[in-house]
């Protein structure tokens, strides 16, 4: 399976939305059950918050890794794959529980997060996140009521492109 940048991005906003919720509700609602003394059995989950430091982490997270990448012009997947295993591949002192690399020699690598051990596989991935959004898009974004949805694109150029 191939997955692309944007599915990167996408793991990392669900992980994020299941680490708020885990830091959030999990943890505030245990703490208020020791406060009112209530009797439960403490429930166990898994913080995702180095999984989100492999994927958006600065300064060499992979998404940090690919946009550097991205504004160096004329480096190639082989290249970008070559950053990720330099900073999170195995026997690096970066290197997490959640990066892997694949048993034979190929342009891929793994991440393990909530959906399991998902394979990225590193074709076009700088094309892909270079993509620019339609004129069109960008128009229905930028005449949006809600200025939250302006605000995503009117002040930054590069956030068009990426």
């Amino acid at each position: 399976m191939c997955w692309e940048p944007g599915d990167l991005s996408s793991s990392k906003n669900q992980l994020f939305g299941f680490h708020y919720f885990n830091q959030h509700v999990f943890n505030y609602e245990q703490e208020e059950y020791l406060k009112e003394s209530i009797h439960w059995k403490n429930i166990e989950f898994e913080d995702n918050k180095e999984c989100l430091a492999l994927i958006e982490g600065r300064p060499h997270g992979l998404v940090c890794l690919l946009n550097d990448q991205c504004n160096f012009g004329g480096s190639t997947d082989q290249q970008l794959l070559q950053k990720f295993k330099d900073f999170h591949g195995q026997g690096r002192g970066q290197a997490s529980g959640f990066y892997d690399e694949p048993q034979k020699k190929e342009n891929a690598f793994f991440i393990k997060h909530y959906a399991g051990k998902v394979k990225y596989q590193i074709h076009d991935f700088k094309e892909k996140n270079l993509d620019q959004m339609k004129p069109d898009v960008v128009a229905v974004l930028k005449s949006s009521q809600i200025s939250f949805v302006r605000e995503l694109v009117g002040g930054d150029p590069v956030a068009l492109y990426r």
